[in-house]
């Protein structure tokens, strides 16, 4: 059941005769309109990026060291102290 949202923003773009063309016929072929066919679309397109910039895709080889590394973290060495260090007074003066 889709809820039913007010729509009251705008997006306005400017395409070539023949982009119109184009994304017409395909509204067309799927039977919705100009306007369903682009916001669907733009739609999809957006969440599939959203969703794949918050994947990380890693080989086996890769996953088996992530999850080696997790389970087994190495010893902090005086740099990643140091690092610690720094964030941590930087977030303090950042209160």
């Amino acid at each position: 059941m889709k809820t039913l949202e007010t729509k009251s923003e705008r997006i306005a773009t400017r395409v070539t005769p023949m982009q119109k063309s184009l994304i017409s016929q395909a509204a067309s072929l799927r039977g919705r309109s100009l306007t369903e066919f682009i916001i669907d679309s733009a739609q999809k397109e957006a969440e599939k990026v959203i969703k794949d910039s918050s994947i990380i895709y890693l080989s086996v080889k890769n996953q088996v060291r992530l999850v080696e590394t997790l389970a087994n973290p190495p010893t902090a060495n005086k740099a990643l102290k140091k690092a610690f260090e720094d964030y941590a007074i930087q977030l303090r003066a950042n209160e």
